[in-house]
């Protein structure tokens, strides 16, 4: 089957796949602005393994797709808990803290569950 086929077959979640990667890849390039480079490099590795696994095998790309929902959810869910954290705790006054878990990344944080989610149920696992 060609590459162009296996996207055709499922639009949907490849699109998830690549907003998410995209999303991560932008917060990546602000981070090397800042002078952090280890979430621009984790990005790029991932982008690898998920290329690497499209082109292997299919049970290799479906694992690989599996361990980037897996980390969507651990990071969105996380997220939201320390949101919600800081709700409720108002002796924290770190206004960056403030700003990273506003309504806009909570809602970032929620779409990217639901992409993780997403993801996580489209890809069929199968016993070979």
């Amino acid at each position: 089957m060609k590459i162009t086929d296996k996207i055709a077959a499922s639009k949907l979640m490849y699109g998830f796949l690549t907003v998410s990667l995209v999303y991560f890849l932008y917060k990546g390039f602000q981070y090397a602005l800042l002078g952090s480079y280890v979430p621009l490099l984790f990005i790029g590795v991932i982008g690898l393994i998920l290329v690497w696994s499209f082109i292997k095998s299919d049970k290799a790309h479906r694992r690989a797709l599996r361990f980037w929902a897996i980390l969507l959810l651990i990071w969105a869910i996380v997220r939201l808990l320390l949101g919600l954290f800081l709700v409720f705790d108002t002796s924290l006054t770190e206004s960056h803290l403030r700003e990273q878990f506003g309504v806009i990344s909570n809602v970032i944080s929620v779409l990217m569950l639901i992409i993780g989610i997403r993801i996580f149920m489209k890809v069929k696992v199968k016993k070979e």
